[in-house]
C-alpha cells in the first residue's frame, strides 16, 4: 500500500472545510429567528439571554387583619394570584396559589447582618443583602 500524498491530504482539508462552511452558516443563520419564535421577548441574537422577563408576577394583598390572628399559632388560608408569562394573545396565563398566615409566638432571625448567618444568608454568599432580617407581621 502506498501512502496517500501530502498534496492530496490538503486538497480533501479544504473541500471538507469547502462543505462544512455552508452547512454552519446555514444552521447559526436559522438558530436566532427559531428562538425568537420561540421566546419572543428575547432580542434579536441574544441567544444565551436570562429568562428573567419570565418571572411570574402578582400585586401584594392584604390576606388577614391583626384581629384574624391575635393569638400565637392563629392561622388563616388565603388564595393568592400569579401571572406567569405566555405566548399567547392573552399575554398572561393567572394561577390561583393557596397559602396560609400564621402568627408565630416569638420573632424568627432571618438574617443577621453582622454575621450573614441564617436562612437568608445565601443572599451574601451571592453578593446581596436581604430586605428582611427578622419575621414580622407586615399591616
Amino acid at each position: 500500500m502506498s501512502t496517500p500524498s501530502p498534496d492530496l491530504m490538503e486538497r480533501r482539508k479544504f473541500l471538507k472545510l469547502l462543505t462544512t462552511v455552508p452547512a454552519l452558516a446555514a444552521t447559526a443563520a436559522l438558530v436566532s429567528p427559531l428562538l425568537r419564535f420561540l421566546k419572543p421577548n428575547v432580542e434579536r441574537f441574544k441567544i444565551t439571554a436570562p429568562t428573567a422577563l419570565d418571572a411570574a408576577h402578582g400585586e401584594p394583598i392584604p390576606v388577614a387583619t391583626l384581629k384574624e390572628v391575635s393569638n400565637p399559632w392563629d392561622y388563616k388560608y388565603f388564595v393568592f394570584t400569579q401571572k406567569y408569562p405566555q405566548y399567547t394573545p392573552e399575554g398572561f396565563k393567572a394561577a390561583n396559589v393557596p397559602g396560609v398566615v400564621i402568627r408565630l409566638p416569638t420573632k424568627i432571625t432571618l438574617y443577621d447582618p453582622t454575621t450573614g448567618q441564617g436562612p437568608l444568608g445565601w443572599a451574601r454568599d451571592i453578593g446581596k443583602t436581604p430586605k428582611v432580617s427578622e419575621s414580622d407581621i407586615i399591616v
